[in-house]
This record gives C-alpha cells, sequence and structure tokens, in this order.
C-alpha cells in the first residue's frame, strides 16, 4: 500500500487520491463572530510610533502591523499630509484618501470605521479566496504525510477520504469567481486581521464517507484615525449686522488674535462669530459632504464690556459618538482646538499689563502684585482680567502666562 501510494503522489501531487470524477463535497459550517475594532487618533502636529502588533481579546490576538507599515509607506510617498520614517507616523494636517479592496470593504467604513452591518455572505467568499485555501492545501498535505506511515485500513480511508474533500474543495475555491471590489477611505489608513479556530476538529462520517469542519473567523480592525482640527477662516459680526469682517491676518496655525475695534462700536456691543472648520470646507470642495468626520465648530456669541470682550472658537472632534466602545483611550476626552480673539476698543492688549507690546511673564508678576496689593485701576482691570470676574487675582496671573508660553 506505501510503494502504491508513494507513486500516486509522485504522479499527481495532492490534486486527487481517487479519480478526479468523483466530486467529493466538504460540509463547511460558519459562524462569524463580531467583528472588533481598535482606533488611533491623530491630530495635525502629532507623531505616533507604530507598534509591530495590536493586541486583541485581552492579548489572545495579536495583528501584525507590517502590513499597515508598507500601505503607511506608499502614503507618505504620495501625499504631503504625513510623513513616516523608522516606524514613525507623522500627520501633517490636510486630507487623505486611501483606497481599500476585497476583503476589506464589507467590514470597513468609508471614514475607516467598522461597518455596522457586515455582510458576511460577501465576506465568506473573501475569507474562503485569502484564507481557506492555503490552509486547506497545507493539512491535505499532512494527511498525505500521514497515510505514508499508516497501516490501519479504516484510517487510510478516513485520511484519504479528507484529501479527497479537501483537494475538491482547493478546486472549487480556486475556481471561485470573487469580485474585486474597492472603497475609498476618508483621513484612515487601516488594517485587518482574521482570526479563527485552525483546521484540528476535522470531522469524519464513514456511513456517507463525509467530512465536516466548522469554523468560527473573527475579523480585527486597527484603523489610524487622521483628523485636523484647524480652522480656514474666521469673521465676527457686530450686533447681529449682515455686514461680516474676516479676522486681519487669519492663520489657521495662530491661535490667539488681538482686534482693536472702532470707536463708533458701543461698549456693550454684541459679537458673534463664524468659522469654517479647515477639514469639512476639503470635504466640500472634494464632494464628499455626505462623509460624517464628526467634527464640529462652535462659534461663539459674546457681549463687551466696558468695550473689551473675548471670544473662543473651537473645533472638536466628536470621538466619543464617533468610535463608540472602541474610542481611543489616549484621549481623556473629545479633541479639540481653541482658537481665542480679545476685542477691544482700546490700544493695548489683553494680559499686557505693562504696556509694552507684548505678553510675558513680567505680566503674569504684576497682576500677581495688583492681588497681594489691591491698586488695581479700572484701566489694569480691562487689561488684566483675563477670565473678566471682575477681579485680577491669581488665576488671571495664570491664563496670562498661558498666553505667554501657548499663545492663547
Amino acid at each position: 500500500m506505501k510503494i502504491k501510494f508513494k507513486a500516486i503522489i509522485a504522479a499527481l501531487g495532492i490534486i486527487s487520491i481517487i479519480s478526479p470524477s468523483i466530486y467529493a463535497v466538504t460540509n463547511i459550517e460558519y459562524n462569524f463572530k463580531p467583528a472588533k475594532a481598535k482606533y488611533k487618533v491623530i491630530l495635525d502636529g502629532q507623531s505616533y510610533q507604530i507598534p509591530d502588533s495590536i493586541s486583541f481579546d485581552e492579548g489572545n490576538v495579536n495583528i501584525n502591523t507590517e502590513f499597515l507599515k508598507q500601505n503607511l509607506q506608499v502614503a507618505s510617498d504620495m501625499t504631503d499630509s504625513i510623513e513616516y520614517s523608522n516606524g514613525t507616523l507623522t500627520y501633517l494636517g490636510n486630507f487623505i484618501q486611501t483606497t481599500v479592496s476585497n476583503e476589506y470593504v464589507p467590514i470597513v467604513g468609508n471614514t475607516g470605521l467598522l461597518q455596522s452591518n457586515i455582510d458576511y455572505d460577501i465576506l465568506k467568499n473573501y475569507f474562503e479566496k485569502n484564507e481557506l485555501g492555503s490552509k486547506l492545501h497545507d493539512k491535505a498535505v499532512e494527511y498525505i504525510e500521514k497515510l505514508q506511515s499508516e497501516e490501519d485500513e479504516s484510517k487510510i480511508k478516513e485520511y484519504t477520504s479528507i484529501v479527497n474533500n479537501f483537494n475538491e474543495e482547493i478546486r472549487r475555491i480556486n475556481n471561485l469567481k470573487v469580485e474585486n471590489i474597492q472603497k475609498d477611505l476618508i483621513s484612515t489608513i487601516p488594517c485587518l486581521g482574521v482570526n479563527y479556530n485552525e483546521l484540528k476538529n476535522i470531522g469524519y462520517n464513514p456511513d456517507d464517507d463525509s467530512v465536516s469542519i466548522s469554523l468560527e473567523p473573527t475579523y480585527y480592525l486597527y484603523s489610524i484615525i487622521f483628523r485636523d482640527l484647524r480652522v480656514l477662516s474666521m469673521r465676527y459680526n457686530i450686533n447681529n449686522s449682515d455686514d461680516y469682517v474676516y479676522v486681519p491676518d487669519f492663520d489657521k496655525d495662530t491661535y490667539t488674535y488681538t482686534i482693536k475695534l472702532d470707536d463708533s462700536v458701543p461698549d456693550n456691543a454684541t459679537i458673534t462669530t463664524s468659522s469654517v472648520g479647515y477639514m469639512n470646507s476639503i470635504l466640500e470642495q472634494e464632494n464628499l459632504e455626505d462623509s460624517d468626520l464628526n467634527i464640529s465648530v462652535q462659534d461663539d456669541t459674546i457681549q463687551l464690556v466696558n468695550g473689551m470682550g473675548t471670544a473662543t472658537v473651537k473645533v472638536v472632534y466628536d470621538m466619543y459618538a464617533s468610535l463608540g466602545e472602541y474610542a481611543d483611550t489616549s484621549f481623556t476626552t473629545n479633541p479639540e482646538r481653541e482658537y481665542t480673539i480679545y476685542f477691544t476698543k482700546y490700544d493695548f492688549i489683553k494680559g499686557d499689563l505693562d504696556r509694552n507690546g507684548a505678553v510675558n511673564s513680567d505680566d503674569a508678576a504684576i497682576a500677581l502684585d495688583l492681588y497681594r496689593y489691591g491698586n488695581v485701576s479700572d484701566e489694569d482691570l480691562q487689561i488684566g482680567d483675563m477670565d473678566e470676574n471682575g477681579l485680577i487675582n491669581s488665576d488671571d496671573a495664570a491664563l496670562i502666562l498661558d498666553v505667554y508660553r501657548y499663545g492663547y
């Protein structure tokens, strides 16, 4: 038997042990488990060291990121939005568009997030084409090796049937017509992995010579989410006028402005800002307004007090609404960017208590002195009351230092 079997292997490889005209069907039962996701959010200007693998299920499943790193390298060579070198990714801002295909498409939405409803019928075809075929081949080889040393006739029959079944499945999978599909993703680069029980518990029924396999694939998605939270343009109106004025010399990377108002503006005027988010503007330009990146611009309405007031414009990424239970744990709150505009009718800068044209630590020291000794003039109050609570105290000194250190 062994000599004859080896001759068959030499002649046919593992194409078939018995006549290829006999079609053996393997009963494959699929039980796809709910897919899982992890996300890394990177804001413009931030860097991130890509790990070698991403851990899921309390470390029981690890997804290799080599393919992700290759995609990052390709993307960095094609766009000015990211830089990638020696495992370090830096997001420079702006809009990134990438393309995924085949197995990714049923799983990943167009913003890089896990689809809420996955079509597992479509996914099964890609799973068989990309995963199962090679596994069946390896397992068929394993049973062929067992056959070479097996003496038990019942085992020989079982192993031969398994090999024949698997070979027919391999033929079927090789001939499986799976449509090549692709999807454009917005400002994200994903990495996909699949884990499933290996082909260990293979069922064999000697009554009808049938073979069965039960598989429980789970897909794991790791997406790097890019969000640019800068403002493209910022303007304001006074007392609900239809005439909006653009913030002069506005730059999306400058976060603090002082605007000198005309003397004709009432000391108690209402000022309303109107701003355009940079990333949302790009989506509009690309006709992708339907793609929700969960970025909102929160403008401000203030009323001047004695001809002065501070408006704050925030750009917020609603990460928790977007990512849900898979939110990036490196953030304790929703990521945001804040712009501050000091409006004044007077010829001084908010926080500039020594009136030298710059806000620095000296001004913070003056604020502390005014707090200690209580000799605050009306003009001091207008300049140094940073939180506009009618006092100058240590809180205002701290806020002045923030303006000095961070520009806001």
